[in-house]
This record gives C-alpha cells, structure tokens and sequence, in this order.
C-alpha cells in the first residue's frame, strides 16, 4: 500500500443539460476527493480540474482513383473545457497544510458551462470529459494522482411544465420533438388545478426561430435574431373558464414552408438555427391574482424524411401512349428504325405487332410475362420506350437471359 492516495467521488457521473447549446443554463458537478495517509503528511496543494477533449482524426476520401493511398491523415484535437478549483491552496510562504494519519474528505463544486456538447465515440474520433485530481506533497515524495471519466448528455427540451405554488400545474406535452413543414404541429396543454375556484384566461402558445451569428469555431455567439415562425391564441373570454378538474386543450401550429418562413435545423462552426415552441397560460386565482405560467421546449424542424422517418421517392409518370413495338426480326419506332437499325433481309415480312400498357408498368415479354428490365430509354416526345434488343433475336431468346 502506497504512503499516501487519493481518490475520487462523484455525487453523479453523468452531468445532464437542457435546450440548445447557445441558451441552455450550466451544471454544477459535485463530488468528493478522499484522500488516505499513513502517517502524518504536509501537503503542499490539492488541486481538482473538469477537462472536455475533442479528438478527430480521419483520412480525406481521394477525389480520383489515382489520388488513392496518396490522402494525408487529418488529426485535430481540441480543448472543449478546463475548469478548475484549488482545494488546499499553497501559501504566498510556500507554507503546507498538514494532514494526520487516516482518510480524509475535500467536497468541491465545478461550475460547467451550458455549451458542451454531449459524450460520444465516432467512427472518426470522440468526445470525452473527466475529472482530475492531483495532489502535491513536498520534499522528495511523490505525489498523487487520479481520474475518473464523465459524461455529458444534452436533452432537447428544458422542461415541459410549471406549477404555481401548489395551485395549478401546467404542462405542455408534444407528440414529437420533431416536425415537419408546411404540416400541422400537435401540441397538448393540460391544465391540473390544485385548488378551486381556478379560471383559465388564456393559452398562447408560439413557436420562435432563433439564428445565431459565431466568432470563428470558438462558440462566441456575436449575434442573434428571433422571429416568430408561428403563434395559436385561445382566449376563453373576459371571465375565462372554470378550472375545476384536469382539462387537456390541444392545439395545433400551422407550419410555414421551408426556405420561405421558417429555415430547417441548422448547426455549422458560424451559424446555427434553432427553434423554441413557448407556452404561456394565463390563470386567475380565485382572490382575482392573474398569474403568467411560461413553458419553453424545443423543438426540430425537419424535412418530411426526418419527421416521420420516411423516404419520399420521385414516382415515373408514363404517358399514355406507351406502347411496346416489336417485330419478329427486331424492334422498331413508330416512322423510324431503331438503334440498331433493320438489317434484316426480310423486313418486308415482318409483321408488326403493338401492345398498349397499362400506367405505371414497364413493357412485359408476350412470349413469358416477364418485364423487360432492359428499357432504359425514351425517344420521342411522346415518350414511347424502346427494348434495346439486338437486330434478329427473337425474344425468346432474351427471356431466358432476363
């Protein structure tokens, strides 16, 4: 057993923090460092410290075949937080602290930034924070040393309810974090009374896009614009509605189209776009007190794909004059040969047959039922498509190859 350790003793390992890296309010992360010694000891520091490193390292995809094997590696760290507190701070004298034989507690408080962003273990490099603790003795012993990791995650919403003292709670729940443009957003209010008597005057609830402007890569915002994208007011009179029991009120946020009245979430080292859905109830007590209740969540504005996790693929309309022309020699256009050309002696004999096609469909083999996979064109204006198959083959032939 070594003369002398030290530990360390978080109240928590995971620090959590809420809304948008821009806006969102800091953690205090609390803990303990024990420290045991064997025999009496002079101290000389005891210092602990919050560290957040970024490391990327990944090698650039070549722009040719010939560039390959030629990519330089790009590795790029970073320094994401450095905070620290002296828990036996040395004198101006180089004076010591002495500690007696026995374990020891020092309680100590980090004040974290709202801006990390979260833990995470990338294909190309990661983000980690950790706890450090040194502890400095003086002569000629050696000092101490320990570490533990921490993580940091980030929630998209701050909250999503208020409560006024024990009289009435509100709540506002959404059907998703994510919506879509141009759609309708779902919102739910509920309105839970703790007393009676309770009147509800008003719901107003507004969804705001907040811009912001960043010095370099540093995270210094510089500037911010906030606009409303969209707002859905409910009075409910002069006298407003009784609030006896539970009451749920939904409501629903008509959402502009993208690139017009609202932008798309946005993150980049200068600019980001972030977006805030804000319920604000009026409720009057019964003494005739009107209190303002307000509740920010955040929310994603996203393309369909990412609101609802599907792909919107684009749809082949075919004309309705598609048709599948063939001849028992080769394949042929309306006027004109194909692009093989005709080069059958006895094109004379040929005997053209055409097949109207449904919509939608590509042109089916009449010898088997199956589809010609190997249409691949259209030429002409009226969009007749066209087998690329080669002069004097029967199709047949092609069936088995299909």
């Amino acid at each position: 057993m070594k003369p002398t350790s030290i530990s360390i003793v978080l109240d928590t390992d995971t620090v959590s923090l809420f809304g948008e890296r821009t806006q969102a309010a800091g953690h205090i992360l609390t803990g303990k460092v024990v420290a045991r010694f064997r025999t009496t000891t002079k101290v000389r520091s005891l210092d602990v410290s919050f560290t957040g490193e970024q490391a990327i390292s990944f090698t650039p995809r070549p722009a040719s075949a010939s560039a390959r094997g030629r990519q330089s590696p790009v590795t790029a760290n970073r320094r994401l937080a450095d905070i620290s507190q002296q828990l036996v701070v040395p004198g101006a004298d180089k004076s010591t602290a002495t500690f007696s034989a026995g374990m020891h507690e020092l309680r100590f408080e980090l004040v974290l930034p709202g801006d990390l962003p979260p833990t995470a273990n990338l294909l190309f490099g990661s983000i980690s924070y950790t706890v450090r603790a040194k502890l400095t003795l003086t002569g000629l012993r050696s000092n101490c040393s320990a570490q533990t990791p921490v993580v940091v995650v980030r929630n998209p919403g701050e909250g999503s309810d208020a409560e006024w003292e024990d009289k009435v709670k509100v709540t506002l729940a959404r059907d998703s974090h994510i919506v879509a443009d141009s759609a309708l957003a779902q919102f739910t209010c509920i309105v839970e009374p703790g007393i009676k008597g309770l009147r509800l005057m008003a719901l107003d609830l507004v969804l705001k896009e907040v811009q912001t402007v960043f010095r370099d890569a540093g995270h210094v915002p510089v500037h911010r614009e906030t606009q409303v994208i969209a707002r859905k007011r409910i009075a409910f009179g002069r006298q407003g509605s009784a609030a006896d029991s539970r009451e749920e009120h939904r409501v629903a946020l008509n959402m502009p189209a993208a690139y017009e009245d609202v932008q798309f979430e946005l993150q980049s080292d200068s600019v980001t776009v972030r977006h805030q859905v804000v319920l604000t109830a009026l409720v009057k007590a019964p003494e005739g007190a009107i209190v303002e209740m307000t509740i920010p969540a955040y929310v994603s504005v996203l393309p369909n794909a990412g609101a609802n996790g599907t792909i919107d693929l684009p749809l082949y309309e075919s004309s309705g004059s598609d048709r599948l022309i063939q001849t028992s020699q080769s394949v042929i256009l309306p006027g004109a040969l194909s692009d093989y050309g005709a080069q059958s002696a006895g094109a004379d004999s040929a005997v053209a047959v055409t097949r109207d096609l449904p919509p939608y469909s590509l042109p089916v083999c009449p010898s088997c039922g199956k589809e010609d996979v190997s249409v691949l064109q259209c030429h002409t204006a009226a969009a007749v498509r066209i087998s690329r198959m080669p002069p004097n083959a029967e199709i047949e032939d092609l069936c088995a190859e299909l």
